[in-house]
């Protein structure tokens, strides 16, 4: 896949996500605090079905501190 394709798939999946959120705010969730917390189970469990997955040996201090961080996107 050349470079081009894959720079302008990001925006667009952007673009969908921005237009599901704001789908979801107006018909689905009662509210903002309704939405961000069903969108922080909803990344929480996709982590641990990935580590169900795919499985980690060992997890380190390292790999907390992406972990961390998404949570903070999410939160802000």
């Amino acid at each position: 896949m050349s470079w081009l394709a894959l720079a302008l798939l990001a925006p667009f999946l952007w673009a969908c996500s921005n237009i599901f959120d704001k789908y979801a705010l107006d018909k689905i969730s009662r509210g903002n605090y309704d939405f961000l917390f069903f969108g922080t189970m909803g990344s929480f469990f996709i982590l641990v079905l990935t580590y169900a997955v795919f499985g980690v040996k060992e997890t380190g201090t390292l790999i907390l501190i992406p972990i961390l961080a998404g949570m903070c996107v999410q939160y802000s």
